[in-house]
């Protein structure tokens, strides 16, 4: 693809390197370019996740220790080395877009972002968590 000027492809963020990454937007939003927050955080419209399929319960005492390690934030750290997004939550330094409210640069100035998003759900009392975001779904 990189040598394609017209060329498109999808490919995992550490395999970018020379290709030009692509910054997307949904209606009535800014584009983002892919980085490891707006991928983390799934800001970015075009990212995917990694999943590992287990039974829920695996026999396998080795498949189990896996898992454990793949969750743990040491096996995150090795994701992260990878060059993949890794699930560790991190502080992150951002720059407030200039287009921001000026509320919103108030209330932002000298403030870290996390590496992971709330996401609500009108009319749900059930919540669940998620790799990259935390998604609460809350009563009405």
């Amino acid at each position: 693809m990189a040598a394609d000027p017209n060329g498109i492809g999808f490919i995992g963020l550490p395999y970018i390197q020379s290709a030009k990454p692509i910054a997307v937007s949904d209606k009535g939003t800014l584009s983002l370019l892919p980085t490891r927050l707006t991928v983390s955080t799934e800001d970015y419209l075009l990212s995917r996740r990694l999943y590992l399929y287990t039974p829920a319960n695996p026999g396998n005492k080795y498949t189990r220790q896996f898992i454990e390690f793949a969750l743990s934030k040491k096996g995150q750290d090795v994701v992260g080395a990878s060059g993949f997004v890794a699930q560790n939550v991190t502080q992150v330094s951002q720059t407030v877009s200039d287009r921001a409210p000026g509320d919103y640069k108030w209330l932002t100035k000298d403030a870290n972002r996390l590496s992971l998003d709330f996401r609500f759900s009108p009319g749900k009392r059930i919540w669940t968590t998620r790799p990259r975001s935390i998604w609460i779904e809350s009563s009405p």
